[in-house]
């Protein structure tokens, strides 16, 4: 939060999702990056479990096989980002951050990437830069050949989803974001790339990746500076760090 508000030059609000017994904790840290903010911010907390309360009446016709009731953790640990269009209706765009993303640079400069969205493309994130999806896609690349799941320059391997440029607003009309946060629609995509997932219902980051592998045109890529990772394919991505505008850090670690 700190290191946001000290580089931005834009007023910022944060919608903050967590949970009652964090609230103290939070107010503590607003507080504290208030004292060194160089731009003006405001925010508001958003409880998890009235997001999914809500969430529960209006994903029935959205998407009526997600079986939200049955699936709310898995929801709420792996997929929550996909359904704030519906929680957010008065929002547009949102930038999606999580605790492992550090800021060095002014978040404005980032925002700006929204504007270079062509007209189907309704979020935006870096390439993962290390290895994490390249055995996930073992046996698909084995059958079908290609490059899926491997390093640049010939391949491709998925997406990180610790930041993210969501188009809310083309996210609600969007029948294919709509198709695929059905819950059936996720075992399709995970039986026809014979993915090998850390779990049995994918990760956010292994959901997008795999869309993405069957709808590319859904996304825009950042450039890798805006959320350049510690563990990386150093001969693929080790320009990243020429100028680094986000980091992911390891929160046990000392940040850059």
């Amino acid at each position: 939060m700190t290191w946001l508000v000290v580089y931005s030059s834009a007023p910022v609000h944060f919608h903050i999702l967590s949970d009652s017994e964090s609230l103290t904790v939070i107010d503590t840290i607003m507080k504290r990056a208030g004292r060194q903010a160089n731009c003006q911010f405001t925010y508001t907390i958003d409880l998890i479990d009235q997001v999914m309360d809500h969430l529960l009446g209006q994903l029935d016709s959205v998407a009526p096989r997600l079986k939200l009731p049955m699936m709310r953790e898995h929801v709420v640990g792996h997929l929550l980002p996909l359904l704030l269009p519906w929680y957010y209706p008065q929002l547009d765009r949102l930038v999606w951050l999580t605790g492992s993303v550090k800021l060095r640079t002014d978040i404005s400069e980032l925002q700006q990437h929204f504007e270079l969205f062509q007209a189907d493309q309704v979020a935006g994130m870096t390439l993962t830069q290390g290895a994490q999806f390249a055995s996930a896609f073992a046996v698909y690349r084995y059958i079908n050949g290609g490059q899926l799941g491997l390093s640049p320059p010939l391949g491709w391997p998925g997406f990180n989803a610790q930041l993210m440029l969501l188009d809310l607003d083309k996210m609600r009309k969007s029948s294919l974001i709509k198709r695929y946060i059905d819950l059936e629609n996720q075992f399709y995509l995970i039986e026809k790339y014979e993915f090998k997932g850390r779990k049995l219902l994918p990760d956010l980051d292994e959901w997008l990746t795999l869309i993405a592998a069957e709808q590319p045109s859904l996304f825009y890529t950042l450039p890798c500076q805006w959320n350049v990772q510690q563990v990386m394919d150093e001969d693929a991505f080790q320009y990243c760090r020429n100028d680094i505008k986000a980091m992911e850090f390891d929160p046990d670690t000392a940040g850059f």
